[in-house]
């Protein structure tokens, strides 16, 4: 099993770390955007998004024909701009904004060939729901993952409490959410991770272990977490504002992100572990959510105080299941 000292930073198995390891450099994200919609959005379990998401993004699909040609465009465009930035050599595609496996299986091929066979992209990054991952759409997304191509089938689970995806206006549950990973885990050339956010009314520090504990237990290969944050504009900033509810401080919170990693199997690879608002001036709250920064190293410092990485609980209990087992003979 990985031990911490294996770590650069000694406390958790960073994503960046997992893919030097296995490309044997540095790997950036490359965010494209393939104009997709959401079943929230489109009619199919709600008309009005996720209560969380903002607007941004398209919500309509590219053209036939063009989508291929506008991904590999977004690419090209994007690669010059972080190579330079962060002398990068490899990269990966990232569909990010909205649910990028919901569209005709046509659709989504042209959209991924786009972004895929281009020199020093290694894969790409899905993010998506799981509830929007049909069995053909599964088995074309294994299939970019042949000749070492990296592909990051990213889930958003969001919560392990079904009152929680209730006020998330979700649309899906927690049982169905787990359906979803354990259905992408049957294929051998996706690297599954899934999302967790904390912070919604009635969410403790025991959903937090729960939710680490789930992931470890499924056998996922990465993990984000983060703050549930507030934006204006959406759903969750009007009844915020209507009815407030105490959003979780910055201390408060990594409270919880470091019992989530100390419940967090070691090979798992941790891709984030808070949110950042890319536009500050939008943020409802809380405010610590526009610090680039001081979120993470306050985490560090915490965690190196109580001598915790991840893992650390799992540890802890093997060992004590060893000591009150019966003597072998």
């Amino acid at each position: 099993m990985t031990t911490s000292a294996a770590w650069r930073n000694g406390l958790w198995h960073a994503y960046s770390d997992h893919l030097a390891e296995r490309f044997g450099e540095k790997v950036y994200k490359v965010t494209v955007s393939a104009g997709f919609t959401c079943p929230t959005r489109d009619g199919t379990r709600g008309t009005n998004g996720c209560s969380f998401c903002d607007e941004r993004g398209s919500s309509s699909f590219f053209s036939a024909g063009s989508a291929s040609r506008s991904i590999e465009a977004q690419v090209r465009e994007g690669i010059p701009k972080i190579a330079e930035r962060f002398s990068a050599g490899k990269f990966l595609a990232y569909f990010q904004s909205f649910t990028n496996t919901y569209g005709p299986l046509n659709y989504l091929r042209e959209v991924y060939d786009g972004a895929i066979n281009i020199p020093n992209v290694v894969g790409m990054a899905i993010g998506t729901r799981p509830d929007c991952i049909p069995g053909e759409v599964l088995a074309l997304l294994n299939s970019y993952g042949h000749g070492g191509r990296y592909v990051s089938l990213e889930l958003g689970l969001q919560s392990m409490r079904d009152e929680a995806l209730r006020f998330y206006e979700r649309g899906h549950t927690v049982a169905e959410g787990l359906d979803g990973v354990e259905r992408a885990l049957r294929f051998p050339n996706l690297s599954v991770a899934v999302h967790f956010m904390f912070g919604a009314p009635g969410d403790t520090i025991a959903d937090a272990i729960l939710a680490a504990r789930t992931a470890s237990r499924l056998g996922v290969h990465g993990v984000k977490i983060h703050q549930l944050m507030i934006l204006k504009d959406t759903a969750l900033a009007r009844r915020y504002a209507h009815e407030p509810w105490p959003l979780l401080e910055l201390d408060e919170y990594n409270r919880w992100a470091m019992a989530f990693l100390e419940n967090l199997d070691p090979r798992i690879h941790v891709e984030r572990t808070h949110g950042m608002s890319s536009h500050p001036d939008e943020l409802v709250g809380p405010a610590w959510s526009a610090q680039r920064f001081v979120p993470m190293d306050s985490l560090k410092k915490m965690m190196r105080e109580n001598s915790s990485h991840q893992g650390k609980a799992l540890v802890q209990s093997s060992c004590q299941t060893l000591l009150h087992s019966p003597a072998l003979i």
